[in-house]
Parts: C-alpha cells; sequence; structure tokens
C-alpha cells in the first residue's frame, strides 16, 4: 500500500513538472497588460488574443497628445500588427523567404476581449478610478507588467517615475487582486551590466532601493546630476539603474505574490511572429543597421567579434507566456529570474550580423540609399582619432545634402539625423564593446516542459536559433515597416546604387587627383632668390633727396 502511495506521489510530482497545453492555463483567464503599445507589448497583445481563447483582457493606456485611451488604442489597431496587410498569407514573403508552409500567422481576433481603461503607472493605484480597480480586484488572475521607457539618456527622475514608482504602484496594487495566478515582470538581462556573468537571481543593491528613490525624488537635479555617477553603482545609463532598482522592489514582494522576473536582452526583430522580420522602432541595432544600408553610418565604435546578446522579440513574448503558467503551476511562492538571453546558448557576434545585412543591402537595397554601404569595420575599438574623422565626414555630407535640399525648397533632414546617430553611439558604446555570458537554467527548462505542440507554436528554443535566417528577416523587415519599401522596387534600387558608386569613385578620383596636382605645383614649382626689399629700393641721400626722418625733423 505504502509503495503503491509512494508511485501514486512520484507520478503526481512528474507531472507537476509537465506544463499543462498553455491554451489549457490561459482559457478564460482574465489578463491585465501594460505597455502595450510597446515593441514587446503589441505581440503578447496580438499573440494573447490569436492563439488562446482568454477571458476579458485589460490594457491600460493612459492619454496622450489630445487622444484619450479608447482613441489611441483604435489607432493602434490600425498600424501593424494588427491591421489587414497581416492577416492575408503574404506572397512576397513567402517568395522571399523560400518558405511556401508559411501560414497565416495573426488568426481573427475578437477584440469585444478588450477592455481598455484609462490608468498612469506614476499615480497612486495606477491613477484607476474606483469601480475599474474593484472590476480588476475580483477578475484579474494574470498580469504581465511590460510598461517602462527604454529611453537611456533619460534624467534620472523621469526613468525613476516610469521604471521604479510605476512598478511600485502595480505590485501594491496587485496585492489586492483576490484571484491573481501569476504576475510576470519584464525586466532587462542588463540590470547588473556592470558585472560579465549575469546569473539568474536578484543582486542586491548596496542601498534599499526603496529609500533610494526617495532620495532622489526629493534631490534637486543640480546635485543628482554630480552624484548619480556615485549612486548607479557602475551601471552606464539611468535605464539600467532604475530597470535594477525595480527588480530590487520585485524581490521583496517574494511568497505575497506569484511573481516571476523575465530579462530580456536586446530585443531584435521577430523570428515568424506576427511574420519574419516583423519590427516597428530604430531602437539598439536595427537603427544603426537601417543608418549603414542607407549609406549614412561609416563607422561605429565596436568589438566587432564580441558577441552581441540579441533576443528575437516573438521568443521574449513566448517565453513570458510559458513563465506566467510555469510560476503558477511551480513556484507560486518564490521567484525565479529567466535570462532571455542568447550569449551563452547560440552566442553570435556584432560583425557577423552586419556582415549577413550588407550582403541583403546590396541585393536587395532601400531605394532611399544615399551612399553606397562601408565595408563592416573590423576592429575590436574604433581608433579616436580616425573616429572622429570619420563623424567629420559625416556631419559635412549631412551639411552639403540639406543645403540641396534647401535649394530644392525641402526641410533640412540629415544633419538632424546625423546628430541622432552620433548620440547612439555614445548610448551603444557599453553593449558594442562588451561582452557578457549567463546563466540560463530557468528559460531552458521553462521550453523543455512544454508540450510538443506548444514548442512549435510558441518556440523560444534558443540553441537551435538560425542567426543567418533572423539577420536576413530583420533587414527584410526593416525594409518594410522602417523605410516603407517592399520588394516591387528593388531593380530601381539597385540601378541607382550602381549610379551611387559611379559617381562617388569619380568624385573620390577627382578628389585625388585635386590633392596629387597641388602636390606636385608646390614641390616642383622653381623656388626664385630672396632679396632684401631694403636692398631693391634706392637710397633718397643718393638722389640728393632729403630723407623722410629729416623732414619730420624740421617740422618739429
Amino acid at each position: 500500500m505504502e509503495q503503491a502511495q509512494d508511485l501514486s506521489d512520484c507520478k503526481r510530482q512528474e507531472g507537476e513538472k509537465m506544463a499543462k497545453k498553455l491554451a489549457e492555463f490561459y482559457d478564460g483567464k482574465n489578463i491585465l497588460i501594460t505597455g502595450c503599445t510597446g515593441f514587446i507589448g503589441k505581440i503578447c497583445l496580438l499573440k494573447l488574443l490569436s492563439s488562446f481563447n482568454c477571458g476579458e483582457v485589460f490594457v491600460m493606456l493612459r492619454g496622450k497628445k489630445g487622444m484619450s485611451p479608447r482613441q489611441r488604442f483604435n489607432k493602434m489597431l490600425q498600424e501593424a500588427p494588427f491591421n489587414a496587410d497581416l492577416l492575408a498569407g503574404n506572397e512576397e514573403l513567402k517568395t522571399h523567404f523560400f518558405r511556401p508552409e508559411i501560414k497565416e500567422r495573426v488568426r481573427q481576433v475578437d477584440w469585444s476581449k478588450v477592455n481598455v481603461i484609462e490608468g498612469d503607472m506614476s499615480r497612486q493605484d495606477l491613477g484607476l478610478s474606483d469601480e475599474v480597480k474593484e472590476v480588476l480586484c475580483k477578475s484579474v488572475n494574470i498580469i504581465f507588467n511590460i510598461a517602462a521607457s527604454v529611453q537611456f539618456d533619460a534624467p534620472l527622475k523621469q526613468n525613476l517615475r516610469d521604471n521604479f514608482l510605476g512598478a511600485q504602484n502595480m505590485l501594491k496594487l496587485a496585492t489586492e487582486f483576490k484571484n491573481l495566478v501569476s504576475f510576470v515582470h519584464v525586466s532587462t538581462f542588463y540590470s547588473n551590466s556592470h558585472i560579465s556573468h549575469v546569473e539568474e537571481r536578484v543582486l542586491p543593491m548596496n542601498c534599499d532601493c526603496e529609500k533610494m528613490a526617495d532620495m532622489i525624488s526629493w534631490l534637486p537635479d543640480s546635485v543628482l546630476e554630480q552624484i548619480e555617477p556615485q549612486i548607479m553603482e557602475n551601471r552606464p545609463n539611468t535605464y539600467i539603474f532604475t530597470k535594477a532598482m525595480a527588480e530590487n522592489l520585485v524581490q521583496k514582494y517574494e511568497g505575497r505574490l506569484p511573481v516571476a522576473i523575465v530579462r530580456p536582452s536586446i530585443v531584435v526583430p521577430s523570428m515568424s511572429d506576427p511574420e519574419p522580420g516583423w519590427v516597428d522602432n530604430v531602437n539598439g541595432p536595427m537603427g544603426l543597421g537601417v543608418l549603414a544600408s542607407l549609406g549614412i553610418l561609416r563607422n561605429i565604435d565596436w568589438n566587432y567579434w564580441g558577441v552581441s546578446d540579441f533576443i528575437p522579440v516573438d521568443f521574449v513574448v513566448n517565453s513570458m507566456l510559458a513563465v506566467a503558467e510555469r510560476t503558477a503551476r511551480l513556484y507560486p511562492k518564490e521567484i525565479k529570474v529567466y535570462n532571455c538571453s542568447t550569449s551563452s546558448l547560440n552566442p553570435t557576434t556584432w560583425g557577423r550580423c552586419f556582415e549577413v545585412m550588407r550582403v541583403e543591402s546590396f541585393l536587395a537595397p532601400p531605394y532611399k540609399m544615399l551612399r553606397v554601404p562601408i565595408a563592416v569595420p573590423k576592429h575590436r575599438r574604433a581608433g579616436k582619432i580616425g573616429f572622429a574623422m570619420t563623424k567629420l565626414s559625416e556631419i559635412l555630407f549631412a551639411y552639403l545634402i540639406d543645403f540641396i535640399l534647401v535649394l530644392c525648397g525641402q526641410k533640412r533632414l540629415l544633419t538632424r539625423l546625423t546628430a541622432k546617430l552620433h548620440h547612439g553611439y555614445d548610448l551603444m558604446r557599453p553593449f558594442t564593446t562588451n561582452e557578457y555570458t549567463c546563466s540560463n537554467d530557468n528559460i531552458v527548462q521553462a521550453y523543455e516542459e512544454l508540450c510538443p505542440e506548444d514548442k512549435k507554436e510558441f518556440n523560444f528554443d534558443i540553441p537551435a536559433m538560425d542567426w543567418t535566417e533572423g539577420f536576413k528577416n530583420a533587414y527584410y523587415g526593416a525594409r518594410r515597416r522602417i523605410l516603407k519599401e517592399d520588394l516591387s522596387n528593388v531593380q530601381a534600387a539597385v540601378f541607382k546604387m550602381r549610379v551611387l558608386y559611379v559617381v562617388e569613385f569619380v568624385f573620390k578620383m577627382l578628389l585625388i587627383g585635386l590633392v596629387v596636382w597641388t602636390s606636385l605645383r608646390l614641390f616642383t614649382q622653381p623656388i626664385a632668390p630672396t632679396v632684401s626689399a631694403a636692398r631693391l629700393q634706392p637710397s633718397p641721400l643718393a638722389n640728393g633727396q632729403p630723407s623722410l626722418m629729416s623732414v619730420a625733423l624740421k617740422l618739429h
């Protein structure tokens, strides 16, 4: 009898280790999402509504630029990835990516399940009305807290408000949710970027995060600017520092909330969902890649051979969906951290990324190209003098183009864009010149526990990822979504690129010829003997004429 009982307990424990089908877990669950207008948030909302028969989905937005939350949401639905251009099979993508089996990634969505609520993460109780708060406290089962500011160089108080106080208010309110089974907090892999190996645990800060937040709130901005390097504990910017503070705050709720932390690294365009290479922003490496393909970026301070920790956005979202289920099933009283990163499981390099994208930029260049793309810079750090000269050439070229635009009655564009590019160099340098390793036990285990069907539908198998395909997808996704160019203009774009190549070659030859001609003129021109001017002038005394000095004395 005891052996049978032990066998039954073992089977039950083994069953608990395997995840339910995610569709079963999310069936009928009411979900609250913050940050659904962001890169990750859009895909999370779309995946939830297209893959599961979930209950009500509460989307929290605030009014912005004269638009109400509902108006902002309706406007978002008119844009990718929610609009009709993804609902039908895309023949262009099928042909280009050689995937005839590609299916309709976006199923028909029942938008009536979405309840847009007005809220503000920076306010107590999220600024919710009493009626809305009561509804949420009674009905919400799962929270995805994605809202954050990703502005690296924002003032410390601004990022504290968006990344720490927002999380603080969300956590406090969540303690009043009566039916909450899972809370997924999205942080960043670089929250502890001052150390080279990142473990799947919250690293305690030197000072209590809430006391630190109070101090930052009342200190004058002038004082904060002076002490920032000391209080940020070697973290490179205010974004990373405030995200680390938020992690320490989440840790305080262990045992009180069924919460987990997902740490994505550098989020890049999707591998497959909602389409290969889907992207909606130029943050981070995608901005540099787009500017390189246009010929605007001419150099970069990076380690060409350095490991770049990219992660596709759909892998991030799929891992979040699995982590929510795993937290409810196994760790409702224990906080688990999930490093959603590739540097240790499937490393690639900055150089490899840009080499693949450069090849594609010659096969299908953007028609908006201004100069032929450069060869990918191969160095471990850019030389200071060479890098400064390159930046100067970029500025001069920008002024030249804008001068032509003004002559044609157009607005100046490139000087402002180049200034942003140079600012981006500084923001990205901590990530392009440093390498990190990490532990990924939790994220690997979360994937391994999925059933075979879910592994296919909600893929985040990092070791099996094909980076070459991913970088190709990223290039064509950016070309289509950011530059607004489809593949119908490739032939014209290739012709334009050849013209630019000829113009650039002729200009370089003329410049070299001018330098050579000037040098020859300087070194071959005969040098005439120099004679003192005083010796060439006749002496006034020799002609019997009074000197100027004698005339002056007489006048005196």
